[in-house]
């Protein structure tokens, strides 16, 4: 992919996010060596980006230590911006954010937002039928997710609910394997579904 041609094949959410971060400066350009550049993204976690592009401008590799796994993040989309401005001149002025149902959710938004979360979660948590709690927590789980690429998580607290509801998730999982509940079946097809949408890695670590 030509480093001009990004805009065109990323997400349009991961676009309107990296160029928020681009224009208010939230990431900067700490090492350039023999065509890799690596940024750093203060927002206010830390991020490394690195990004490789040839001398024709092609985009080589890409990679990010954030957690998000699903395609190119924002702050890749962010060191693109940056880098069509630098290396080519190009003009991202006249770039729109996209206006649409979902609004982006602010550090403060996110973290009232995780907060009410997390006191459903609890609510779940106390009732009393497995699958149930199962069958709920996999609702929340799954519409969470989609909630966490629109919103500003720098804390890490929207991150660390999902994780959470992912991990009790396998709780009650194992529970009706090993009491042959009724809903396995049920269940496990669930459990593969959420399967295609979770990072593994990312939850241990805020298990």
């Amino acid at each position: 992919m030509h480093l001009l041609d990004f805009i065109h094949e990323l997400d349009g959410k991961i676009l309107d996010r990296g160029y928020s971060y681009y224009k208010q400066g939230q990431l900067k350009c700490i090492d350039e060596d023999d065509e890799v550049y690596i940024f750093e993204v203060t927002h206010p976690n830390h991020y490394d980006v690195k990004i490789e592009i040839d001398s024709e401008y092609n985009i080589v590799d890409t990679s990010c230590s954030c957690p998000y796994t699903r395609g190119e993040c924002k702050h890749v989309a962010a060191a693109l911006f940056y880098l069509g401005e630098f290396l080519v001149d190009e003009d991202y002025s006249g770039f729109e954010i996209e206006e649409g149902e979902d609004q982006f959710m602010d550090y403060h938004q996110t973290n009232q937002y995780s907060e009410k979360l997390y006191n459903q979660v609890k609510h779940v948590l106390d009732q009393k039928n497995t699958f149930k709690k199962f069958s709920k927590l996999n609702e929340m789980y799954q519409e969470t997710l989609s909630l966490l690429l629109n919103s500003d998580d720098s804390s890490g607290y929207l991150q660390g609910v999902i994780a959470h509801m992912f991990e009790h998730m396998e709780i009650y999982l194992i529970e009706m394997i090993e009491k042959k509940s009724n809903h396995i079946d049920d269940a496990f097809e669930i459990s593969m579904k959420c399967a295609k949408n979770v990072n593994y890695d990312f939850a241990l670590n805020y298990h």
